[in-house]
C-alpha cells in the first residue's frame, strides 16, 4: 500500500518473493531426501504457481468483489494458502 500498487500487484510481488524462499527451505530442510533433480523442482514450481492462482484468487474475492480491505485478504491468504500449498508439497511434490 505504502508504494502505491494495487492489492493483487502488491501481492504477487510479496509472492514472487516468497517462492523462492519456499523451493529452497521445503526442498532443503522441510522435504530433504525426497524427490531431488528437475522432476522436484517442476511439482514444487507447479505446487507454487497453484498457491498463487489460490494466493491472488482470494485478494480478488475479498477486495474486489467483497469490497473488504486488504488486510482481510492477507488473514485469509495467511491462514489458507499455506495449508494447501504444505499438502500439495507433502502429498505430491515431494512424495517419496
Amino acid at each position: 500500500r505504502m508504494a502505491g500498487a494495487s492489492p493483487l500487484m502488491a501481492n504477487l510481488i510479496a509472492f514472487a518473493a516468497a517462492t523462492c524462499v519456499t523451493l529452497f527451505s521445503n526442498s532443503r530442510f522441510t522435504f530433504k531426501g525426497h524427490q531431488d533433480g528437475a522432476s522436484g523442482f517442476v511439482k514444487g514450481l507447479i505446487t507454487v504457481l497453484i498457491g498463487l492462482a489460490l494466493n491472488q484468487l482470494i485478494v480478488l474475492a475479498i477486495t474486489g468483489y467483497a469490497a473488504l480491505p486488504y488486510e482481510v485478504a492477507l488473514i485469509a491468504v495467511v491462514i489458507i494458502v499455506p495449508f494447501a500449498t504444505f499438502l500439495l508439497f507433502k502429498f505430491w511434490a515431494f512424495r517419496t
